[in-house]
């Protein structure tokens, strides 16, 4: 490991999680860490999302703002649950995320209350566009006129 942070020490960091601590380091050392922790957080990620927009479905969340608020809890929530629940499990790698070895811990809060705002937002934003009227397209009819070609 080293004392300076990169952005790959994080999708790194996620790897070594899962096979062992050997697989952190340089990142030039690491490039297939590096991807397969971005696949790994990719896939996370994207469930959490379908949690997310299925609970609020659920529930029928009418109001937008409160999708954002909920959005950005929703991801500190999975950060808690991460920390204190997932990252503990493998002794030998938690402390990669509970010190300052990856990131410093407001990155990771940081981090995932974005997750949480996009989440929010991207809800917001598609329930918004559902709800709008579909434009009247007018079409021609058969018996309109037509120009001469």
């Amino acid at each position: 490991a080293t004392s300076v942070h990169t952005a790959w020490d994080a999708p790194m960091a996620i790897w070594a999680w899962i096979v062992g601590l050997n697989h952190f380091g340089q990142p030039g050392n690491h490039i297939g860490p590096i991807l397969l922790g971005l696949g790994t957080h990719m896939v996370i990620s994207m469930i959490a999302g379908v949690v997310f927009v299925a609970v609020l479905a659920t529930i029928r969340l009418r109001i937008n703002a409160l999708a954002v608020v909920l959005g950005i809890a929703y991801g500190l929530v999975l950060w808690v649950i991460t920390r204190y629940g997932l990252l503990p499990l493998r002794d030998s790698t938690k402390a990669l995320f509970t010190t300052s070895m990856v990131s410093p811990q407001w990155v990771w809060w940081l981090a995932h209350g974005l997750f949480g705002l996009t989440l929010g937002t991207s809800y917001a934003a598609v329930r918004r566009a559902r709800m709008l009227p579909v434009a009247n397209v007018s079409r021609m009819r058969d018996d309109a006129p037509r120009m001469a070609a």
